[in-house]
């Protein structure tokens, strides 16, 4: 039996999770000097943001967009004549125009990582297949871009329809290709290809301002004109932007979202995730992670980058404070949460538990444009306040045990006396005489108030 191999590129029976795991990438043991501090904290750090691991929601987003892959590679992909055909049509993917998919979560959560992944699974299907009359044709199952790298269309698609064998003036004049003519070019040589699939990555580096929203807007549009199906990244702030674009606009970028969210503290993959970064450190890092997960999500809320900067801050804390051979303990995860360079993922934190308190008013760019918004009994809103308010005197309170000297917490110690016995003595409620009001008494009281 022949194999189809634009479909068994992204073919779901062969991703199992073995095969997900062999995308990893596990941690090393960092080099670190151990004579200054600071060189060796940043090389902790990069060590760990080098961790990759496939959680149950990372494989779970990338066999989402690889069935939507598969699906673009059956309803194109099924007869090789037809393929032949359709390369050397003025439309070789038809004019119905497909809706794109936008992976979206909070910044620093796992989106760009994700989209690294399935550039390695998608890059080992690259190859050569041979159509009728046409031999060792270019098999690509999907473009990667990047506008960390390049900001036009232009840019980002000529690396793509610049082949051996395409002859294009322009390009060897050094001139940028017109538009109209790049788009037809880019068309025919994705459907050759078995082209199914376009994924974006880094558009926050064109969201902020309404002109780059509006450039971005139109990016994104012509990359769905091409014919593969687009798969883009962005952060809550620009889906927001998305939501105030027309209804046309709406319907093709928003259509299909994805949500990466954090993983909880008690799922497996969390203290894996946990285990693997201690590892980057393995002789320092004095803690389990069953134990101290919660804890680091309390002050993470689970999103990958600020529990990098956290424990790497702990690091930090650990051997400024205790020397060279000291072990990151749990108190040193506070001290490093409650350290200045630390405030701004500690200002996100906190702002993200309120907000799962019912807390509404919060920074756009933290809230999940597409989460329903379901209002609370009144109940519960009392009591996500009392729960931020315990939460604020908390956070206080650690704070300032953290600044106190031994010496100031022992004379803190000798001065908190046993409650007075008075105050446990029965009391009782005596009650005011009450006196007739007349009208000039109630209006002088009210000028006084």
């Amino acid at each position: 039996m022949n194999v189809n191999p634009w479909i068994a590129a992204f073919s779901m029976s062969s991703r199992a999770a073995d095969r997900f795991a062999q995308l990893e990438r596990r941690a090393l043991p960092a080099a670190v000097s151990n004579k200054v501090l600071d060189v060796d904290f940043e090389v902790i750090r990069a060590g760990m943001l080098g961790v990759f691991l496939c959680s149950e929601r990372v494989m779970q987003v990338m066999r989402e967009v690889l069935a939507v892959g598969e699906g673009h590679a059956k309803l194109f992909y099924s007869a090789p004549r037809e393929v032949v055909g359709s390369t050397y049509s003025s439309s070789p993917w038809g004019t119905t125009t497909l809706p794109a998919l936008m992976l979206t979560g909070l910044a620093g959560v796992g989106k760009s990582e994700c989209l690294g992944a399935l550039s390695r699974l998608l890059g080992e299907c690259v190859g050569q297949v041979d159509l009728p009359g046409h031999k060792n044709l270019r098999h690509l199952p999907a473009w990667f871009m990047s506008l960390r790298e390049s900001s036009t269309v232009n840019a980002m698609l000529r690396p793509y329809i610049e082949v051996p064998g395409l002859i294009n003036p322009d390009a060897a004049a050094g001139k940028a290709m017109q538009q109209s003519r790049l788009l037809e070019l880019a068309r025919r040589i994705s459907r050759r290809d078995g082209t199914c699939l376009t994924l974006v990555d880094e558009l926050q580096f064109r969201t902020h301002s309404s002109p780059a929203n509006a450039l971005v807007t139109g990016l994104l549009l012509n990359l769905i004109s091409l014919g593969p199906r687009l798969v883009y990244t962005c952060n809550f702030s620009l889906g927001h932007r998305l939501k105030s674009r027309r209804q046309e606009d709406r319907q093709r970028l928003l259509a299909h979202p994805i949500v990466l969210e954090p993983d909880p503290f008690d799922s497996p993959c969390f203290q894996k995730l946990l285990q693997e970064y201690f590892l980057v450190a393995p002789d320092d890092f004095d803690l389990r992670a069953e134990q101290v997960a919660e804890e680091v999500h309390r002050y993470t809320f689970g999103i990958k980058r600020s529990v990098v900067n956290l424990l790497s801050l702990a690091w930090l804390s650990s051997k400024t404070k205790r020397g060279r051979t000291a072990k990151v303990v749990p108190d040193d995860l506070r001290a490093a949460y409650l350290s200045p360079r630390y405030l701004n993922f500690r200002e996100d934190t906190e702002l993200l538990w309120r907000h799962t308190m019912g807390e509404r008013q919060i920074r756009e760019d933290l809230v999940n444009p597409f989460e329903s918004e379901v209002p609370e009994e009144k109940a519960k809103v009392v009591t996500a306040n009392r729960a931020v308010q315990e939460y604020q005197r908390q956070v206080a309170q650690a704070h300032l045990d953290d600044l106190m000297t031994p010496a100031e917490r022992a004379a803190l110690k000798d001065l908190q006396s046993p409650a007075d016995p008075m105050r446990s003595a029965k009391n009782k409620v005596v009650g005011l005489k009450r006196t007739k009001q007349s009208k000039e008494s109630m209006l002088d009281a009210l000028d006084r108030l």
